[in-house]
This record gives C-alpha cells, sequence and structure tokens, in this order.
C-alpha cells in the first residue's frame, strides 16, 4: 500500500438567516454573509440571490491564504423548487450533484477564488440552490510556518511540504516494499473468532504466526517520514480472543535507542486508525528521518496469559505525525556596504539585499536623500531656475540648485554695470566706485551734473553742450551721434530758431538719431514748434540699454524751457536711438503739422569711465591694481586653496576650503588648487557583519561580513557561525574576579558569596569613592556577543554605577541601577561586536556613586560573554623557510605545504666569518661549520662535478626531497 494522506473534513451549509450581500463590481467577491455569523465567509456573483453562495470557514480561508498548499474538493448539492428552505435535512436523493476538484499547489489560490470556485455558482441554471462545500484539507487549518526564531526563516516551498506532513498518515501493509518479513507467516483472510463484525484488515490478508515457531518470526517495517517531528505509532492488527496478550514491538526512531511495547491483540486501543482498520498505539516518538518497527512472536506462548491461544496477528502499520518540528534556516544572505535591506529577514523569508541606486547627475538628478541600512538612495530633479532668476548655489551631487530673483539696480544709487546672466545676478555699482584692476581713471565720476546738458541739432546736425564745468570733459568731444531722415523735411524759422517740418503731409516721414553719448543716467528731452496747427498725437520712440520707450506727444504746446522731457534714462555703450515719425499724426482739425529741433541730453548722473593700463611691468607676485598700480597679490591661507590664479593683471583668488561634516570622512586631501573632498560615512554596519575600523576623519567606516572570504596570503581555518545555541557551554564565557583578565584599580574587598555561579564578589563598601575601578580586557574571536553584567543588589547598592564597554566601534557607556535585581541574575549590557585580534574591554567605576540616601555600595561579581554569530577565522599562509620548496600552493581553505630542497643552481661562499649557501633567488643560507656536519650537508646536495675558485666553490645542487 502507499503512502497517503490522512484527511480532515470541514462541512458548511447555507443557513437561512443569511444577510444580503452588495457586490460593487462584476467580479465575484469574498465577503462576509451575515454579521451573526462572523466564522463564515460567501463567495457570492452580482445580481443574484444570496443563496448562490460557497460557504468557507474564515480561519481555514486565512490559513490557506497564507500556506498556499491545500487540497479541496467541492461538492455542490443544489435543492430546486421554488419556496422550499433548504435547511439542514431537507436535502433529497435525487437532487443533481456536481463534483469540482482544487490543488492549490499547481492552482494559484487567485485564480481558485477568481475564476474556479465561482463557475459553479455562475454555470448553475436552477432557481434557489443551496451549496454544500465539503472541504478535504490536508492537515490542521491552525497550523501556519511563522514559527522560526529570531533570525531564521522557512522558506515557502519548505513550509508545503511541512504542512503536508504535519498532518499525514503514512500507511504500509504487510506487502510493502519498506517491510521485512521474516519466517513462514500464514497468510490469513478472515477475521479471527472474537472479531468485532465491523472490523476490517488492510488488503485481501493479514499475516498469523498459526501459534506456532514462536521465537522464529518477526515482521520488521522501516518507514521513512516526511520531515522531523513526533509522531504517533500504530501497529496495525486484528482483535480476538484467541490473539496472543503480550505481543513486543521494538521501535527505534533513527538509530537511537529502543522503545518495546507489549501488545495485548484481544483488544485494539483504536477500532479505526486508518480507514476503519483498527490496531494498537504503541509509541510517540519523535522522529528525524526514519523509524524502524519490529513484532516478533518472542516468548508470546510463555509470557501470555491467554489459556485459549496465542495467536500474533500482523495487519500492518501507521506513522502519524503528532507535530512537524520546521527545519529553519538561517537568513545568511548578508548585505554588502553597497546593498541596503529591501526586505527584512522574517519567519518565512530571507532577509533581501539590493544594490544602491546612483543618482545621474549628469541625467539631471541629484541625490535627495542618502540611503540607509534599509532604505535606498533618493534622486530627485535638478529644478530649473526661472526666466526671472539666476542660479546662485549650482548643483551638486547631493544638493539641488539654489535659485535667486535677479536684482534691479536703484538708479538713484547705483548703476548697471552688468547684466543678469543665468550664473550671476545684474551687477549694480556706484556712480563713484573705484577703476578695476589693470584700469585708470580717464574720466572721473560726475553725481552732481558738472558735465552739464547736451544737444543734438537734427536742422545742422551738430552738438554742442551748455552749463559744463571741469575736470569733466565736454560732452560732445565724446559723444558719437548718427542722423537718418526719411521724406523730405522742410527747415523752417521762427523766433531766429531753425526746425524740421512735414508740411502737414500725409506722406511717412521720420528722424531717427543714434546716439552714443558717455555711459550714464540723463534725463532726455527734445524740442519742437509748438502751434496750434501742430500734431497732437506725434509718436516718439526711444530705444535703450533696458528696452524700448514709446510716447505720444501733443506738439501744439511744450513745457516752459523749451524742450519736451521723455524721462530719464541709462545709457549703457552702446547708446540709444531717438525716433520721431508723423505716423497716424491727423486728428487735429486745425492742421497736424509734426516739427522738431533738437534732442537734449542733461548729465544727472555720469559713473567714473575707467581704461586699460598702458604697458605695466610688475615685480614677481605682483599684479596691475587700480590706478595702474603695482601691488602684492593675495596669498591664500593654511585653510583656503587657489579657485584662480595670479595673472599680471589679475589678483589670485582663494576660497575658504570645505570642513567635512560630522557625518562625512576626507575622501580626498586638499592642495593648493583643489579644495578637500568629503563623502558621507556609511550609515552603519549591516546585520551579520563587523565594523573592523571606525570612520575617521580621513577614512570611512569599514564593514565586513562574518562569512567573508579571507584576503589575499591568508586561508581559512573554521568556517563562520551564523547561528549558535546559546544553551551551549561552548560559546558562553564567564569572566569571574579570580579571573586573570579582571585588573582592580584601588582596594576592592574581596567578599564570600554562597551563589551557583560565583563564591566570591567585589564591593567598594560605600567607600573610597571616584578612586576605586575594574577593568577587563578580553581578546575574543571575531564576532558579534551579548555581553552582560553580575552584581550583588540589595537596597543599600549605588543607583548609577557608570559602565563602559569599549570596541573597535567606540565607547558605549551605561549607568546601572545595582538596587535592581535582574531576572536572569545578568544584566544585559548589550550586543558587541568584536574583531579577532583587537580585545574587548569592560570598565567599572565608582565616581559619581553617591545618589542613594541609604547607600552606595559598588559591586562587581563578573561578565558573561555569549557568543551570538562567530566571524570565520583565517590565518596566514606559511612561507617556506631556507632549504624548502612549495610543494603545494596556499589556498582560500588550505594552508602551503613545503617540501625539503634547493633550487637546481647554487653557490657556495666561502667568507672569512663562515660558509654560505647562496641560491639563484639570492638566499644566503649560513651553513654549520662543524666538519662532521659540513660533510654531511654537502653530502646531500653535491654531485660528482665540484669547481674550485679562490674564493667560492661552484656546486650543481640536487632537489632533494
Amino acid at each position: 500500500m502507499s503512502v497517503s494522506m490522512h484527511p480532515t473534513y470541514y462541512n458548511y451549509k447555507l443557513h437561512p438567516s443569511l444577510a444580503t450581500i452588495t457586490i460593487p463590481t462584476s467580479t465575484l467577491s469574498l465577503a462576509l454573509c451575515s454579521p451573526a455569523m462572523p466564522e463564515v465567509l460567501c463567495i457570492s456573483r452580482p445580481g443574484k440571490d444570496n443563496s448562490h453562495g460557497i460557504l468557507l470557514h474564515h480561519h481555514l480561508l486565512k490559513w490557506l491564504w497564507k500556506s498556499l498548499f491545500f487540497v479541496v474538493d467541492v461538492v455542490v448539492v443544489a435543492v430546486g423548487g421554488g419556496g422550499r428552505s433548504g435547511g439542514v435535512g431537507s436535502l433529497d436523493s435525487d437532487v443533481p450533484m456536481r463534483n469540482f476538484h482544487i490543488n492549490a499547489v499547481s492552482d494559484p489560490l487567485e485564480e481558485i477564488l477568481r475564476h474556479r470556485l465561482p463557475q459553479l455558482v455562475q454555470t448553475s441554471q436552477m432557481g434557489p440552490v443551496i451549496l454544500l462545500a465539503s472541504l478535504v484539507v490536508c492537515g490542521a487549518a491552525a497550523y501556519e510556518c511563522d514559527t522560526c526564531p529570531s533570525g531564521t526563516f522557512l522558506s515557502r516551498s519548505d513550509c508545503q511540504s511541512i504542512l503536508a506532513a504535519n498532518e499525514s498518515v503514512i500507511v504500509h501493509d504487510t506487502t510493502s516494499s519498506a517491510v521485512t518479513v521474516k519466517g513462514n507467516w500464514a497468510e490469513q483472510a478472515s477475521l479471527p473468532p472474537g472479531s468485532s463484525p465491523d472490523a476490517k484488515f488492510l488488503g485481501p490478508f493479514f499475516l498469523s504466526d498459526d501459534d506456532s515457531q514462536k521465537g522464529s518470526l518477526a515482521v520488521i517495517f522501516l518507514v521513512r517520514v516526511f520531515a522531523p517531528g513526533t509522531y504517533r505509532i500504530f501497529l496495525l492488527h486484528p482483535a480476538g480472543i484467541l490473539s496472543a496478550t503480550r505481543v513486543p514491538v521494538h521501535v527505534t526512531a533513527d538509530n537511537a535507542e529502543t522503545s518495546t511495547t507489549f501488545v495485548d491483540q484481544r483488544m485494539q486501543t483504536n477500532a479505526s486508525v486508518f480507514e476503519g482498520v483498527g490496531g494498537t498505539l504503541v509509541a510517540t516518538i519523535v522522529v528525524e528521518r526514519f523509524v524502524n518497527i519490529t513484532v516478533s512472536n518472542y516468548r508470546t506462548h510463555l509470557d501470555s496469559d491467554n489459556f485459549f491461544a496465542n495467536f500474533v496477528y500482523v495487519d500492518g502499520a501507521v506513522v502519524e505525525a503528532v507535530e512537524i518540528i520546521p527545519q529553519c534556516s538561517p537568513c545568511s544572505t548578508i548585505c554588502t556596504s553597497q546593498e541596503f535591506v529591501s526586505a527584512p529577514c522574517t519567519p518565512t523569508l530571507d532577509r533581501v539585499c539590493r544594490n544602491v541606486s546612483t543618482c545621474q547627475f549628469d541625467e539631471g538628478f541629484y541625490e535627495s536623500l542618502p540611503f540607509t541600512l534599509s532604505s535606498d538612495t533618493q534622486c530627485s530633479p535638478i529644478s530649473n531656475c526661472s526666466t526671472s532668476q539666476y542660479i546662485a548655489v549650482p548643483s551638486t551631487r547631493n544638493s539641488d540648485v539654489t535659485c535667486l530673483n535677479v536684482s534691479f539696480c536703484d538708479l538713484s544709487e547705483t548703476f548697471q554695470a552688468a547684466p543678469a546672466t543665468e550664473t550671476s545676478d545684474t551687477l549694480c555699482l556706484d556712480f563713484c566706485h573705484p577703476c578695476s584692476p589693470d584700469t585708470e581713471t580717464t574720466y572721473p565720476c560726475d553725481d552732481i551734473g558738472q558735465s552739464g546738458t547736451l544737444r543734438v541739432n537734427a536742422v545742422s546736425e551738430e552738438l554742442y553742450s551748455i552749463d559744463h564745468n571741469s575736470p569733466q570733459p565736454p560732452l560732445e568731444a565724446i559723444t558719437d551721434v548718427s542722423f537718418s531722415k526719411t521724406g523730405q523735411w522742410q527747415v523752417i524759422t521762427q523766433g531766429g530758431q531753425t526746425y524740421l517740418s512735414d508740411g502737414d503731409t500725409t506722406e511717412h516721414f521720420s528722424i531717427e538719431i543714434r546716439i552714443q553719448p558717455r555711459r550714464g543716467l540723463y534725463r532726455v528731452g527734445f524740442s519742437y514748434l509748438p502751434g496750434p496747427s501742430s500734431a497732437v498725437t506725434v509718436p516718439v520712440s526711444f530705444t535703450y540699454s533696458n528696452g524700448l520707450f514709446k510716447q505720444l506727444v501733443d506738439q501744439t504746446s511744450i513745457p516752459k524751457g523749451g524742450f519736451f522731457t521723455l524721462g530719464d534714462f541709462f545709457f549703457d555703450d552702446f547708446g540709444a536711438i531717438f525716433l520721431l515719425e508723423n505716423t497716424d499724426t491727423t486728428s487735429n482739425p486745425l492742421g497736424n503739422t509734426v516739427t522738431f529741433r533738437e534732442i537734449q541730453l542733461q548729465a544727472l548722473k555720469l559713473p567714473v569711465k575707467c581704461d586699460i593700463c598702458p604697458t605695466v611691468v610688475c615685480e614677481p607676485n605682483q599684479y596691475i591694481w587700480a590706478e595702474c598700480v603695482c601691488v602684492i597679490a593675495t596669498s591664500c591661507t593654511e585653510v583656503e586653496f587657489e579657485i584662480k590664479s595670479l595673472t599680471t593683471t589679475s589678483d589670485r583668488h582663494c576660497q575658504e576650503l570645505t570642513v567635512c561634516n560630522s557625518d562625512q570622512f576626507e575622501q580626498a586631501p586638499p592642495t593648493k588648487t583643489t579644495d578637500r573632498s568629503c563623502a558621507r560615512i556609511l550609515p552603519g554596519c549591516h546585520d551579520l557583519t563587523i565594523q573592523t575600523a571606525p570612520p575617521t576623519s580621513t577614512s570611512d567606516r569599514q564593514c565586513e561580513s562574518l562569512c567573508n572570504v579571507c584576503p589575499e596570503h591568508f586561508f581559512l581555518t573554521h568556517p563562520c557561525d551564523l547561528f549558535l545555541d546559546p544553551n551551549d557551554p561552548n560559546v558562553t564565557l564567564i569572566v569571574d574576579v579570580q579571573d586573570k583578565r579582571l585588573q582592580k584599580i584601588g582596594d576592592w574587598e574581596v567578599i564570600p558569596h554562597d551563589g551557583e555561579e560565583f563564591t566570591s564578589y567585589l564591593s567598594d563598601q560605600d567607600q573610597l569613592k571616584g578612586s576605586l575601578l575594574i577593568n577587563t580586557t578580553v581578546l575574543l574571536e571575531g564576532g558579534i556577543y551579548d555581553i552582560s553584567l553580575a552584581y550583588i543588589s540589595t537596597v543599600f547598592s549605588a543607583v548609577n554605577v557608570p559602565v563602559t564597554v569599549k570596541t573597535i566601534q567606540g565607547n558605549t557607556i551605561a549607568n546601572i541601577d545595582q538596587t535592581i535585581d535582574p531576572e536572569s541574575g545578568w544584566y544585559f549590557l548589550g550586543e558587541f561586536q568584536t574583531v579577532s585580534d583587537i580585545p574587548i574591554s569592560i570598565i567599572l567605576e565608582n565616581r559619581g556613586t553617591n545618589e542613594n540616601v541609604l547607600g552606595n555600595t559598588v559591586t562587581f561579581a563578573g561578565l558573561k560573554f555569549v557568543s551570538i554569530h562567530k566571524q570565520r577565522s583565517c590565518k596566514a599562509c606559511t612561507e617556506c623557510g631556507p632549504g624548502f620548496l612549495i610543494d603545494a600552493d596556499c589556498t582560500q581553505t588550505t594552508d602551503t605545504t613545503c617540501k625539503v630542497g634547493f633550487n637546481t643552481t647554487a653557490r657556495l661562499d666561502i667568507a672569512g666569518h663562515g660558509i654560505y649557501l647562496k641560491t639563484e633567488t639570492a638566499e644566503m643560507i649560513e651553513m654549520k661549520t662543524d666538519s662532521d656536519d659540513m660533510k654531511l650537508i654537502v653530502g646531500m646536495l653535491l654531485t660528482e662535478e665540484v669547481r674550485v675558485d679562490s674564493l667560492a666553490v661552484y656546486v650543481s645542487v640536487q632537489v632533494r626531497d
């Protein structure tokens, strides 16, 4: 008989009080059928009565979701006829039935719930129906694969195997290949006398010893289990009045100690162990891989108290799982320093590591948030400054761009020396600013109007100035102007003044004057001949550095002074364009004559004018300063670097060196012309890694996996052990007050103690505060340890005892209240990492222990170090010494092996202070000077051929093993 599964049945029927379910979508939905029945869930389709439902117990369904391993047989029973309640007991024998089989190992649960089960409802063509779901499930629904301890997991596939085995029943009859039959047993096909009329047996027959051949017959069952766990062992046998009362059954699990049970075969402890076949429970035992069940008829006729007969019957054996022990695996995936934990270790999954993302700076992304041990780098797009902004601080790989609004110069105080660019603000300077280096003053600034007023006459096309004062130059002498006229302008004279006139023509006339005066702020106006027949909408435009200015001028009148003021305008080095036209000047019924005489530029504020210096030769480390004076160049300090080198016409520019933040280290040191480069310190070391070097101002934190491969020229002596049994005494080290690794500073008193772990402890007797300490230095194997402290607790103990743990990661300080007695007897100091060649120190002091009004005694009983995770151990590869050759190179797991011998040729150097063997690799090996030893050594090395020189003997050398 083959292995079969023991089913557990769950039967649920539709209840007439089920509430109506509203299905919002066209997809079948899963919901509570009734608030009054929270243990029942219903799968329904929209637009149908709720009686079209498949009911599943919600505990079972929850388990189905979690385990994804089950076998279901759904038997659909339809009850026709309107008005039938379909209650329990109303199922007729002629009701049509439909069977439906699901195996979730191959059928995903989503497929089952969304498609296969609903087909039963959707294909029903009858009216009201009752659906009876009979679920045959391999295993108890309550079992879940979440029993692994912290740091270990059980994969879903292994979980499925366990779920399959957890409630499995392994049945073997006497014909199975797993059974060995010794001796001539009889095959009996009828039940023995006295058996129950309902009794059954496996297959067509069972075995009987016919109450003979006592001591020579046996049946051996060798049963392999699915998974380690606790199992019940049953012997299947019929019961009868002629059966032996002490049948020996020996049960052995995994070749361990044998359990023997004597079975009274006149009865059965269970009349239906498997499918109605009865038998007797002979053992409940823990099995790792296999169990041996041996049934014999030894002494069954002597030790029996059955006076009628002592037949021994064997029908089979049943091995039934009681509780499967999950074989949890350690979460052995170890993230590197350039990875983060995207999914932590859980009872069902190993931890998942992913590479830390790198923001593509060249593609427009910067690092907005750095990665942590459990989160990836966050990258954000670099911002774009608006058209009214400029880039004040450019973006870096870990910072966004800084945008600022473009400034506008206050023309009452400053002028625009340079417009804003994409990366710079508007340059506003005082009108009387000093000249820049390598320039000298050509004209001084004029902030009080000493330059006077410049007039440009369009009739004569001449320039002249008025109100001019020294030392400012005459404006007409330094102004460029050009004229462009359209149309035949007429020259008219009135009041001794000449004007240009368009003669009130409808033709297009214009006057354009391009003027380039000295740079500065001017009040601009123009003159014309006013009159009642003049145009009232004369278009005038003025194009200058800040844009285009337009105005319609009424020429029927003119302000006092004879000039119409357009406004105050700043002229840059490119000057301005004045344009007057007669376009659309037809609105005056008296006439629309357009006239023009001259432009007036009244100097308001003119900045200093600087020009390049003539040829000047300065001394070394000097440059040409303003006003063509040589000055000493700036020297960068120790906290600065040069961003712009010294030239003959510009100073050296220095910038303060970047100072790395507390979470950064110096990745590259500064030079005279480059800044210091800072990089972020790794946020920490991952689980199952140790810090081999702490971060410094110039180096990053160094982390190493406990299972990392050995470095070059080292080999593995002991592999890593990620999960040690804390109850194993070999993983625990206790340091008591007698241990030589404990150093007492000061006069501590040793006090006897009648305890389980300590025979004495140290006490400061509430004296000599601040002068006593205990320093314990221990060199541990590399790994991760739990460290605990033992002390004697009383109400007179100190409440703030300082304890410092010094490791390669730094110092950890704890203040311990010794009036509190830890439940375990040990105060947990924490989990600490160690490196094999660096000791760890724990310092306990009595300084500052004076806060308890009842007393402040400080005690120390011991320290406990429990290894949780052990790092792999490595050893340096052996170097073959003089006189030896390499037989096998060092590998990751094996050391170098050496053999005796030298290179194929060598030379004996005979010097005044000794005799040496000089090999081809220039090794000098001193030979012993004792004559007998010398003969022996040379005899091993020399061949017959020897050539003598004045100072040396050259020999051929054979390699000897």
